[in-house]
């Protein structure tokens, strides 16, 4: 078995011994700076738990599938909470030099023979815990999914060129309404038609630029939008790129573009407009204190939630005319108030928008006290 690895370095350095340790950083990062500057489409990652640690697991790019197989073999299921804590016993997370400090333990751990066996590799606990604390504040946050999706899109791009893989003669269908499935399946998914000539068996249908569930026949091609997918782009009018793709020969023969257009719901029925919001049937906190936020989160910014039984999944929150970022859960949504927004008194208006009609439902007023 391999003895080291230089894992949390972003990867495996050249010419490294089975019996040597390596720095744990390639610099000093949480020194040198409050916090690493994020690239663009670069992950969120904010534990809560101080910028060094934040910073830490920045730098451990490339180890989430150690993470995720480090998870796999806990039998109780470890939490950022839990996670951080074990680390937090052995390590000053608020120290400047915290990497200094990691790359001590990790000796320690492997001095000690405080290591896991993980795909081949020899691991020190400290690292299995970095590492698995990085994947879950990854996956804690919801906008990661979008940027995760984004990378995963541009990677896979990236290796396809343009060709004929077989010759189309008709496909559908090619529009549907918002959130309406359209050709719906026993399973629930929206199914979608090829009519190829000849397509090789191993061939994939790209929808949106992500790999779908593909069935190849003699002169058929199934394929279409399955769980996530389906609710993101059934939520959201647009037009979604279709392709066939042989990931063997890396071509991508375009086909054409599914609609879908904006919900028939905005228009006048019967004299009437159609709401695209229920009822808020409650919600808080209702009232803060400038530099106390009520429901206070790592961030230091006021948490809130919102009761309603239909939300649309492209809804936006603001506060007097602020955006604020928003979650949809399945009792509603939730959002935070920067502290900024915060500090002075009076009151201040929360409400829904829909970006497609404009339209808007108050929530209620936050009461800001002095």
């Amino acid at each position: 078995m391999i003895k080291r690895r230089d894992l949390l370095v972003g990867g495996v350095s050249a010419g490294v011994t089975a019996g040597a340790m390596h720095v744990f950083y390639t610099r000093s990062l949480t020194a040198q700076t409050p916090a690493l500057a994020a690239a663009p489409n670069s992950l969120i990652i904010e534990s809560g738990y101080g910028q060094p640690l934040d910073n830490a697991l920045r730098a451990i790019e490339g180890s989430d599938k150690f993470a995720a197989a480090w998870l796999e073999q806990q039998s109780a299921k470890p939490t950022i909470a839990s996670l951080a804590n074990a680390l937090k016993n052995k390590l000053d997370l608020n120290n400047a030099a915290l990497d200094e400090q990691l790359f001590k333990l990790i000796k320690q751990d492997f001095s000690s023979n405080k290591t896991v066996a993980i795909e081949g590799w020899s691991l020190s606990e400290t690292e299995c815990q970095l590492a698995a604390l990085r994947y879950l504040v990854i996956a804690d946050n919801p906008d990661n999914a979008a940027i995760l999706r984004a990378q995963e899109k541009a990677k896979l791009q990236a290796g396809l060129k343009e060709g004929e893989i077989a010759p189309l003669k008709n496909w559908g269908p090619r529009k549907t309404t918002q959130g309406q499935k359209f050709n719906e399946q026993s399973d629930g998914h929206s199914g979608l038609w090829f009519q190829f000539s000849g397509a090789p068996s191993h061939a994939k249908i790209m929808i949106d630029g992500e790999l779908v569930r593909t069935v190849v026949n003699e002169s058929v091609v199934t394929s279409g939008l399955f769980g996530e997918m389906q609710e993101r782009i059934l939520a959201t009018p647009g037009e979604y790129d279709i392709a066939l793709v042989d990931p063997i020969k890396n071509i991508k023969q375009p086909i054409g573009s599914l609609t879908v257009k904006a919900d028939p719901r905005m228009a006048k029925r019967q004299g009437k407009r159609e709401s695209v919001f229920c009822s808020v049937s409650d919600w808080g906190p209702k009232k803060t204190i400038i530099g106390q936020p009520a429901n206070e989160q790592p961030d230091g910014s006021m948490g809130v939630w919102i009761k309603a039984s239909c939300i649309p999944t492209n809804a936006q929150i603001l506060l007097d005319g602020d955006h604020l970022p928003i979650t949809i859960r399945e009792f509603g949504a939730t959002t935070s108030i920067p502290a900024a927004l915060l500090e002075a008194p009076g009151e201040k208006t929360l409400y829904l928008l829909d970006p497609t009609s404009k339209e808007k439902q108050i929530i209620g007023t936050i009461t800001i006290q002095a």
